[in-house]
């Protein structure tokens, strides 16, 4: 397995303000990071990349201390990636604009189900959003809700529209099974939940691979258990050996 990452999903928070059809929620407890917390975390994920995102479930912008967590990144030169509905854009908004560990934002658009947001009013937040940060970091308008068309189309410069079909999210209780299949999970990426629990990749909301805790198991432990080798070592056959990675809906875009 490699030593280097192109991306470590860490989740401030599993909360989330929104209640969409696209997203599995979680059973999990929920919970916030503390500065502490995080500032450990990144301490431990730091020499594996340089690019966190600060998401696997819950609405990373309803973080109290989210000024903190952009200050704490650009203390140890992390690059942040935010994914987010976009709702409580405003609340955040000069938290953002000041931040200089900000990379990227990606604004999940599956949001529009909900009858009790504004359609009008959002994309005008995010469309003025765009143009008081224009050029400081990219924006991302994701439309993940079952397009024809798989694309990412450059509308200005940093500012992108990702086009890409709806997919199943992994469900352990799902009957169907595949294990022909290949995942970026340990190879290009791995997450941390709020609790410090480690799994293979952002798509994991129940933390059902759960290779080690942060808190109690050195991460260089973790990334190079038997489990995790395993994992690796069957995707890089396109096999998957893990129970829930074998009903992965998005894990069948790459087979």
């Amino acid at each position: 397995m490699e030593h280097s990452f192109k991306k470590v999903y860490l989740e401030i928070t599993n909360q989330c303000n929104l209640n969409c059809s696209f997203c599995p929620k979680t059973s999990r407890e929920v919970k916030y990071i503390s500065t502490e917390q995080f500032d450990y975390l990144i301490g431990a994920v730091k020499q594996y990349s340089q690019y966190v995102y600060l998401h696997v479930m819950g609405e990373p912008f309803l973080h109290p201390q989210l000024e903190s967590i952009l200050n704490i990144c650009f203390e140890n030169e992390i690059k942040v990636n935010i994914t987010t509905n976009g709702t409580l854009l405003s609340s955040v908004k000069e938290v953002l604009l000041n931040s200089k560990s900000l990379r990227k934002i990606s604004f999940s658009t599956h949001c529009f189900e909900n009858d009790d947001i504004n359609k009008k009013q959002y994309l005008q937040n995010i469309e003025q959003f765009i143009k008081e940060v224009y050029g400081s970091f990219i924006v991302e308008l994701r439309d993940w809700n079952n397009s024809e068309v798989s694309n990412s189309l450059k509308i200005a410069p940093n500012v992108y529209h990702s086009l890409q079909n709806q997919f199943q999210w992994p469900d352990i209780n799902r009957e169907e099974t595949n294990s022909k299949a290949f995942c970026y999970g340990l190879r290009d990426q791995f997450g941390v939940l709020v609790d410090g629990t480690v799994v293979p990749c952002c798509l994991d909301s129940e933390g059902t691979i759960a290779l080690g805790n942060l808190y109690e198991t050195p991460l260089e432990e973790i990334l190079f258990s038997e489990r995790a080798n395993s994992i690796y070592e069957g995707f890089s056959s396109r096999r998957a050996v893990e129970p829930l990675c074998q009903r992965c809906g998005y894990a069948q875009r790459f087979s």
